[in-house]
């Protein structure tokens, strides 16, 4: 029973770093050039907080990534409620990407029902 828990979460971690790097990749997702946490401009990393949200994602910097990781990062209350207004912008970006998977997944059920 552990061992199926185990499985699916890592199963739906894997799902949503791939979604991630897919939108990424297609354009739909902007990886900022600062990490949310301490403002470096170095590589940064997405950091899904909720893997049930795939598109719930701070920016890390791989420092502050590797350090919330393994709990040196400020306390988790803090982390929820850090950045509201960056929290706010993403809100809006991740809707319109909602918006546009709803309309390509339509307009390709419409391409395959026309073949």
């Amino acid at each position: 029973m552990v061992y199926q828990k185990v499985l699916q979460e890592r199963k739906l971690r894997e799902q949503s770093r791939y979604q991630t790097s897919k939108l990424i990749k297609q354009g739909l997702l902007i990886r900022p050039n600062k990490c949310d946490q301490c403002d470096k401009s170095l590589k940064i990393e997405a950091h899904h907080k909720n893997y049930n949200n795939p598109f719930d994602i701070a920016w890390l910097c791989r420092t502050c990534h590797r350090k919330h990781h393994r709990g040196k990062f400020f306390s988790t209350i803090i982390f929820e409620n850090f950045c509201k207004d960056y929290k706010k912008q993403r809100e809006k970006h991740l809707h319109d990407i909602q918006d546009f998977l709803t309309s390509w997944k339509k307009k390709n059920s419409q391409v395959k029902e026309k073949k």
